[in-house]
């Protein structure tokens, strides 16, 4: 394990990057920026730490590289959301994180403004890899492109295990499903968070739960003010996936179909739901999408029973 130090809020790299070490004995005139710091850390073995702490205003990706790709384990804590940003400056995915085994660990900062012709404008998850994102803020990033292969996303796109807990996922975009967050081959757990005004095109305005043993878990949390053109403005849980809510709040949500939550297929589990209150649009308002009705044939005509007719008067003479 190893720490580097981030003093620079440039985005650049005229350090030597070979693995942190050598990163603090050689870095560039400029000091040591973030794109530096996590190439090194990649070229490090065991999960190094980054620290940002020292540093506050806004980290624009402009470098030719793009992303900023995480390979190996890290954690990378920063001073604070409303401290510091790190943009995609609108043009760029802001963290791409692969590798199976990977554990990163993102505090105290806000990631916005990325955007890809793909998915997970902000933060993209793959296969195996894990993030736990605590004390921070995703917004403003957007994933576009044609469905059904790019536009998934907006927020966080993932296919590994996320965990977000005491964050704001908020205004952010996809042009197919999952605008905040798209769990599309894992597991997400959002804690005591705010997923708000975040739009899909399709599905799944905030959050989008994928199909086949996909999980999700929201807890402690409220989703509000999202929308999706079609189905799920709130949340959008897909066939044969697995949907928990408990102690939350769902309120004031759009949709064409079930503004709050929209499951299909598989039921949700929904524990001390505390608020479904009605969008303020012409759209289906905040509701989970009811349950099938069971119809039960009328028994043939001749197993009715006849009904009881009144008594005749006797006539009079």
């Amino acid at each position: 394990m190893a720490t580097v130090i981030v003093t620079t809020l440039d985005d650049l790299v005229d350090g030597t990057t070979t693995n942190i070490a050598t990163l603090n004995g050689t870095p560039g005139g400029a000091g040591i920026s973030l794109r530096e710091a996590i190439l090194a850390a990649n070229n490090t073995a065991g999960a190094d730490t980054i620290d940002l702490t020292g540093v506050a205003g806004t980290i624009l990706l402009t470098n030719a590289s793009g992303q900023l790709p995480i390979t190996e384990s890290v954690t990378i804590n920063g001073p604070g959301a409303t401290n510091l940003t790190v943009s995609g400056n609108n043009a760029v995915q802001v963290f791409n994180i692969s590798g199976a085994g990977v554990t990163v660990n993102i505090d105290g900062m806000t990631i916005a403004n990325g955007s890809i012709t793909g998915n997970g404008g902000g933060i993209a998850v793959g296969t195996g890899s894990t993030l736990n994102l605590s004390n921070s803020t995703v917004s403003g990033n957007s994933a576009t492109g044609a469905p059904a292969a790019n536009g998934k996303g907006g927020g966080i796109y993932n296919n590994g295990t996320v965990t977000v807990t005491n964050s704001t996922i908020s205004g952010n975009s996809a042009t197919f499903n999952g605008g905040g967050i798209n769990n599309f081959g894992g597991t997400v757990t959002v804690t005591n968070s705010i997923i708000s005004g975040n739009s899909a095109t399709v599905n799944g305005g905030g959050l989008h739960n994928n199909n086949t043993s996909r999980r999700m878990d929201i807890i402690d949390s409220t989703i509000s003010g999202n929308s999706a053109a079609n189905n799920g403005g709130g949340i959008f849980s897909n066939n044969n996936s697995t949907l928990n809510v408990t102690n939350s709040t769902v309120s004031g949500n759009s949709a064409n179909a079930a503004g709050g939550i929209y499951t299909l297929a598989r039921p949700a589990t929904i524990t001390t739901l505390t608020s479904l209150v009605a969008a303020a649009t012409r759209r289906t308002p905040d509701r989970a999408k009811p349950p099938r009705r069971s119809f039960r044939p009328a028994p043939p005509r001749s197993h009715r029973t006849p009904p009881t007719l009144p008594a005749r008067s006797p006539a009079r003479a």
